[in-house]
């Protein structure tokens, strides 16, 4: 048997994506877990050798992979983080060299990707687009019926926040600059990194102060529902006080794209994806703090307001007269098949190995829950929706551990 190890941190984010993934290394004929990463990583001293797939190339996940590889597993790092990312400079910061030294390969997004990654440690890349998008392009239809269901209770407006240093779940700005710091600095050194991470409070300053002036005049002036979900390092709870929004935490971004009469977001890789299933968008950045703004592609395919009056009068206009600049809306052109491209790329990685015999269960911390937890029922529904769209009828599913799965061909 083969194994493939798709580790997960955030449900919302992760799983469909990583299911997709499954599936086409299934038809390969290699058996993969999918869930979440920290039972994996606990367990790969004494699991049968495979292959295990990174989403992330910063320098926590680097350690994680350098102790896979020293265990005998292949390793392959992807990157989704950089999905809006039109800046070199910006890629790099969050690519670190311990994840390209520990990977077997490296996964690109694109070609711009790829020379970044090339230019830290050249040879161990290929490009392979990304799941991710697959499931925004080709796969949205299986959504609809949960996007259906989200507008019952009436039209509404999303709103996606990002604000992840101010309104930081580890409980202060300081903190969560102190991660950032130290992931961001080994791997474009102090200097850069203190310059992203001083951009990236200026910008969120801004917004955050705009959102919230725009948060109220929506739902005085206009008859929409708003569907709030904050970005997963938020607490949600600040966003809980504002009477009338609905809180939506921890959950898949698409149904409620494919619900939205609009989505506004403050520079948010939800407006690439929203760009990408049609869902009208409004990105706000405040024309004071546009620096961080620049070093992503999101203007290009969303409209873009730098005052408060100016996204007002934009979203008066396309939802009240059916017109103004949010109409002209591109969208984004990506890799197709990245899915069936990874699993080309991983499924020759790994040699026939032994069954897994047993399993050491792991003891998942508070946070690591709240990020990452499923039920065996939950899970066989994802996986069959996800499954069907690409053909796969014949599995065989089984729980390791707490939100953990292993599923084998036949």
């Amino acid at each position: 048997m083969r194994y493939a190890y798709l580790t997960c941190e955030l449900l919302g984010r992760d799983l469909d994506s990583r299911l997709l993934i499954a599936a086409h290394l299934v038809k390969r004929g290699v058996a993969c877990l999918v869930g979440q990463q920290w039972s994996m990583f606990a367990n790969a001293s004494k699991a049968p050798r495979g292959t295990f797939l990174f989403k992330t190339a910063n320098a926590i996940q680097g350690v994680n992979a350098a102790l896979c590889r020293r265990h005998g597993h292949k390793v392959v790092i992807s990157d989704e983080e950089v999905l809006a990312m039109s800046s070199s400079e910006m890629i790099a910061s969050i690519t670190a060299r311990a994840s390209v030294d520990a990977a077997d390969m490296f996964l690109a997004l694109d070609a711009r990707h790829r020379d970044v990654v090339d230019g830290i440690l050249p040879g161990k890349t290929k490009i392979a687009g990304s799941a991710r998008v697959d499931l925004l392009m080709r796969h949205a239809q299986i959504y609809q019926p949960e996007a259906d269901q989200a507008r019952e209770a009436g039209p509404y407006i999303l709103v996606n926040t990002s604000f992840g240093t101010l309104n930081s779940v580890w409980g202060s700005a300081e903190k969560a600059l102190g991660v950032a710091n130290l992931t961001m600095a080994s791997a474009v050194g102090r200097e850069k990194s203190d310059r992203i991470i001083r951009n990236t409070v200026d910008f969120e300053r801004a917004a955050f102060s705009t959102v919230n002036e725009l948060l109220k005049w929506v739902r005085a002036s206009l008859p929409h529902r708003v569907v709030l979900r904050p970005h997963p390092a938020e607490r949600a709870d600040v966003w809980r006080s504002f009477p009338g929004v609905e809180v939506m935490e921890k959950t898949n971004p698409i149904p409620w794209l494919l619900g939205a009469d609009l989505m506004i977001h403050a520079n948010s890789t939800t407006g690439l994806e929203g760009a990408l299933v049609g869902t009208p968008c409004l990105n706000i950045v405040p024309a004071e703090a546009s620096d961080l703004a620049d070093s992503f592609a999101l203007n290009a395919f969303n409209f873009t307001a730098g005052t408060i009056d100016e996204a007002k009068s934009a979203i008066a206009d396309f939802l009240l007269h059916g017109s103004g600049p949010i109409r002209a809306q591109a969208r984004p052109a990506f890799i197709p098949d990245g899915a069936r491209t990874a699993a080309d790329l991983i499924a020759p990685l790994s040699e026939d190995g032994p069954e897994i015999a047993s399993w050491v269960r792991y003891e998942p911390r508070e946070r690591q829950v709240e990020k990452f937890d499923i039920s065996a029922a939950d899970f066989a529904v994802q996986l069959k929706r996800i499954f069907d769209a690409v053909g796969v009828k014949s599995v065989q599913v089984g729980q390791l551990d707490r939100a953990l799965f292993l599923v084998v061909p036949g």
